[in-house]
């Protein structure tokens, strides 16, 4: 599998689904808070690359929806790139290089019929791969704690109260949460759009718990992505990372 054969993809974004192990995800003892977000920030930094293929749906406000075929391509914390299409049909490539961000989207007559990604401005995107990376939970603050959900909150997208409620028995995190405008006196015009994600079906890849589903929530649109065929820690060509020729570096 090339990567010009596959779609790529960012944002965010970090796992692998090598071989969909069915195998029960490994359930923890009770332990100190600080500990279990220890344990979660040490197993994503041990992710060095990201790669596979995925199925898209993009929802628009007014309900629109459309199905892609997309693959995804990445090494945390700052390269990303997301490719999409349908029918052979190129709909949207996203890369990010070291917060730098190229976009390319459908130029002819079918354009329209595509809903658009929910925007991140490629100030901001950099800072939401932390949510999916080591960063946030290493300097997360507990909310609350209790035998089955552990809420923290920390600094990212440019704010410093994202919320993030954790599975407690799986340590795995399963819901960000990105309140409105901005508290760190980031302009309204560059505030995220991003309200809220959703990871769910989690299994082990490389013994890794990974969400094999992910939902981003935003007023500008709704993205769903069922991961299939990753690979965690694979080699990573750096023309992967190369945008095409039509893409415009987002401001």
């Amino acid at each position: 599998m090339t990567f010009r054969q596959i779609p790529l993809s960012c944002v965010l974004l970090s796992s692998a689904l090598l071989s969909a192990c069915a195998a029960p995800l490994p359930v923890y003892s009770p332990m100190p808070d600080a500990d279990a977000l220890q344990i979660i920030a040490d197993r994503l930094k041990s992710i060095t690359s990201i790669s596979g293929e995925c199925d898209l749906t993009l929802t628009s406000p007014d309900g629109r929806s459309v199905r892609l075929e997309g693959a995804l391509v990445a090494q945390p914390p700052d390269r990303v790139r997301l490719r999409a299409w349908k029918f052979g049909h190129a709909v949207f490539d996203l890369t990010l290089i070291d917060n730098q961000a190229w976009a390319m989207l459908p130029e002819d007559e079918n354009a329209s019929q595509f809903p658009t990604p929910p925007r991140l401005p490629a100030k901001g995107m950099g800072d939401a791969l932390d949510l999916l990376g080591p960063a946030f939970f290493r300097s997360a603050r507990v909310v609350s704690s209790t035998s089955s959900i552990l809420r923290v909150e920390g600094r990212a997208l440019g704010r410093d109260d994202v919320m993030c409620e954790i599975d407690r028995p799986t340590l795995t995190p399963r819901r960000f949460l990105i309140a409105g405008g901005s508290r760190t006196g980031t302009p309204p015009d560059d505030a995220p759009d991003l309200r809220e994600i959703r990871l769910d079906e989690y299994t082990l890849v490389n013994d890794i718990p990974w969400a094999s589903r992910l939902r981003l929530q935003s007023p500008s649109g709704d993205i769903l992505v069922r991961f299939r065929d990753v690979e965690l820690n694979a080699e990573v060509p750096a023309e992967a990372f190369v945008p095409p020729t039509r893409a415009k570096r987002l401001q």
